[in-house]
């Protein structure tokens, strides 16, 4: 298992902000517990299975009519970008739009393997969410909160990529998980999701207050590059790969900051994602918090109408009515709350603890050094 006391260089982890540390889970999971899995992949079954992008896409339609949501409506279909269209220059970001009167689209360059599996599911999320909240007053037709349209996306995402949502649709069929005990498969997983998902929330935090520290005058202009480092020290643990200077203009390579796109509501929907994703599991009876024997990580709530009922009546709610009620709708609660989101990686989180002690591991990285610019040695 890696943990240090020391700072990482940034490109270690394979991610140029370190927002993701999933490009090195091969590295964190080299650890006696997992005894060489690495987790799950079910690129190969697509394969195997013959899957194309219009399969897929089908697949994350009838995930939302499992839940009682209704079939898209057939422009959808025919307008959409789901492939690069052939010498054309396009932008093939991922990415979902309502041009209104139930004109829904999705644009992307998709090809066949996991990740772009997860991806479908989440823009799939935008897209039916611009539909519950279509008959609204125009004004209305928008998220609760820009955290929303995000954490809505992610709920979906969370449940597809389960072992148990897998097995239900038939992709996880392969035979090297077979003789894996059921309990280092999930903790495999939920490795891989706090890879994804703890790994971010410091960047998520960050990023924004740089921006407000700036415009408060906190950060001076002639400190714009010592002070995001800094920040990247403090929050993340970072150092950058080579030595930089007041030269470089390091936030500016980070395209929210170039653009003046708010960034905070990542940071929100990485919590909010979890109230949500609670309140329906326990409502589709997957999940019960005084169970000791099953993790919330595992629920899913595919062909479950209760916990549709609850998500459709979420986001019908658009912005009509502050984000309270939409929220209150589906986990009875009217704040956001990172407990359940603790709640979610408190396997894990037992599992890494017990193993740093029995490992003697010392984790975390001290106080910012005096100049946070110069690359660790």
């Amino acid at each position: 298992m890696v943990s240090t006391s020391l700072r990482f260089h940034i490109l270690f982890t394979g991610n140029p902000w370190a927002q993701s540390w999933a490009n090195i889970k091969d590295i964190v999971m080299d650890d006696p517990y997992f005894n060489g899995y690495k987790g799950s992949d079910i690129t190969e079954e697509l394969h195997n299975q013959n899957y194309n992008v219009f399969k897929i896409l089908t697949e994350a339609e009838n995930f939302f009519v499992s839940l009682g949501f209704p079939k898209l409506p057939s422009s959808f279909w025919e307008k959409s970008i789901f492939l690069r269209p052939p010498g054309v220059d396009l932008n093939c970001h991922p990415s979902a739009w309502n041009l209104h009167n139930y004109d829904v689209r999705m644009k992307m360059c998709a090809t066949i393997d996991e990740k772009n599996f997860i991806t479908v599911h989440h823009e799939m999320g935008h897209v039916e969410y611009y539909l519950m909240y279509e008959y609204l007053p125009y004004i209305f037709q928008k998220g609760a909160n820009q955290g929303f349209h995000e954490a809505i996306g992610d709920v979906v995402g969370l449940n597809v990529q389960t072992h148990s949502h897998m097995k239900k649709i038939g992709l996880l069929t392969m035979e090297k998980d077979k003789n894996v005990p059921r309990k280092v498969q999930n903790m495999a997983h939920l490795l891989h999701i706090a890879l994804e998902k703890i790994a971010f929330l410091p960047y998520g935090y960050l990023v924004d207050k740089y921006r407000w520290d700036v415009l408060k005058g906190k950060i001076r202009p002639e400190n714009l590059n010592e002070a995001w480092w800094a920040m990247k020290n403090q929050y993340q643990g970072m150092a950058p790969p080579v030595d930089r200077t007041e030269k470089d203009f390091d936030p500016a390579a980070k395209y929210h900051i170039s653009a003046d796109s708010k960034y905070i509501v990542y940071f929100v929907s990485h919590v909010l994602q979890f109230q949500i994703y609670k309140g329906l599991c326990m409502e589709a009876g997957q999940y019960n918090p005084s169970s000791q024997h099953v993790w919330l990580s595992e629920c899913d709530i595919y062909g479950h109408s209760g916990a549709g009922q609850k998500f459709r009546e979420m986001m019908a709610y658009g912005a009509s009515q502050p984000w309270t009620e939409p929220l209150h709708a589906v986990t009875g609660s009217r704040s956001l709350d990172a407990r359940p989101l603790l709640e979610y990686f408190k396997p894990l989180y037992k599992w890494l603890k017990e193993t740093n002690k029995k490992n003697n591991v010392t984790v975390g990285w001290g106080p910012v050094p005096s100049n946070p610019m110069k690359a660790p040695l």
